[in-house]
């Protein structure tokens, strides 16, 4: 490959092993590879379920289609669908070499690549799809305030004369908020650069509670004040390492260790739910690990969270496969890119077969 100027290309810079590019350290590959999936909430798709996972699931017919459909929707969305952005992105670093903002390379590879026809579709997608996601959110949040919290906390059901009259209160509510939030959006994106500093930034914020957003499910002692003080402690960890002037990763990886601590020592501090409560959890979503034993009443079957974690095993591996096979196969060993992705199949069948 040559760049615009007819040099040819530097392929190093084509190397992202962190062990040897000094552009990627390893505090970063850490954060990424060993943190991000259990540490941070994400839009969507955060530890312990989202909700449009959950949305995927609820649409199957039984517990095995909605696990084999998770399964497929994770390959297709982690392992297959940014090979195309990875290729733009590679071959932008080549062709655009000294681009001072690297996040430039994706649409200057459209202007330079795409016939006038193509380049205004995917200008339109790119709009549709910023379109979508800001009116996800806006409901969604909106959604929140008004169930969550208005609705429960400030003004009930109960205090209005009738249901007509509560429900045109809250849809009045639902759109002040939704015109707050939007506001609230547009300042704070005012202070961003780049669409890497935000979600940076979101991540930040978030950081350490995915720990107690999985644990949830498998452990009982776990309760409101838990997750409360573990968004509270992100929150301020973030702004606390920011303010300190730490990069990325460092302010992750201290983030995330104040945030757990903070809410580890909360959930010793404070009461459990009532037996009450968490008896109908139980016999509502039938959580693993000895922690509910003694709310099983007469259930049959093991509890045994060992076979989960294996599944789990499988399907990460699986995905790994399917992501590093296509790579093999566009850029280096077609022979083994074929024998990783044939391995991927095979743990997915696996892990449909037992469920």
């Amino acid at each position: 490959l040559k760049n615009q100027l007819g040099q040819v290309a530097d392929y190093d810079m084509l190397s992202f092993n962190p062990f040897t590019n000094p552009q990627i350290t390893l505090a970063t590959a850490l954060v990424w590879v060993g943190m991000a999936w259990w540490a941070v909430w994400y839009p969507g798709a955060e530890p312990g379920g989202g909700g449009y996972i959950a949305q995927r699931m609820f649409s199957a017919k039984d517990e095995k289609n909605a696990v084999a459909g998770t399964l497929l929707f994770n390959i297709a969305m982690y392992a297959l669908r940014p090979w195309p952005w990875i290729i733009v992105a590679l071959v932008s670093l080549v062709v655009f070499p000294d681009l001072a903002d690297k996040e430039s390379g994706y649409p200057m590879m459209m202007k330079e690549v795409l016939p006038s026809g193509w380049y205004g579709l995917m200008i339109v997608a790119f709009l549709a799809a910023f379109v979508s996601t800001i009116s996800t959110q806006l409901n969604w949040g909106s959604s929140y305030v008004v169930n969550d919290f208005y609705k429960r906390f400030v003004k009930k059901p109960e205090q209005f004369e009738s249901q007509e009259q509560s429900e045109r209160h809250y849809v009045s509510v639902g759109r002040i908020s939704t015109v707050l939030m939007a506001g609230l959006g547009i300042l704070v994106s005012y202070y961003f650069d780049s669409v890497k500093g935000g979600w940076e930034f979101i991540l930040s914020l978030s950081a350490g509670i995915g720990g107690v957003l999985l644990l949830r499910w498998f452990w009982s002692r776990i309760n409101a004040w838990s997750e409360i003080s573990a968004m509270i402690a992100a929150a301020f960890g973030a702004m606390m390492t920011k303010f300190w002037g730490f990069e990325f990763a460092m302010s992750i990886i201290i983030t995330t260790a104040f945030s757990t601590s903070v809410w580890l020592l909360t959930t010793f501090l404070t009461p459990k739910e009532s037996d009450e409560t968490l008896q109908r959890f139980y016999d509502r979503v039938r959580p693993l690990g000895r922690s509910w034993s003694d709310y099983k009443s007469g259930i049959k079957g093991s509890e045994s969270i060992w076979p989960a974690l294996l599944n789990i095993l499988l399907a990460f591996l699986a995905i790994l496969g399917f992501l590093v096979g296509v790579g093999q196969i566009l850029f280096a060993s077609g022979i083994a890119g074929v024998a990783l992705i044939l391995l991927s199949i095979f743990l997915t069948w696996l892990v449909v077969r037992k469920i």
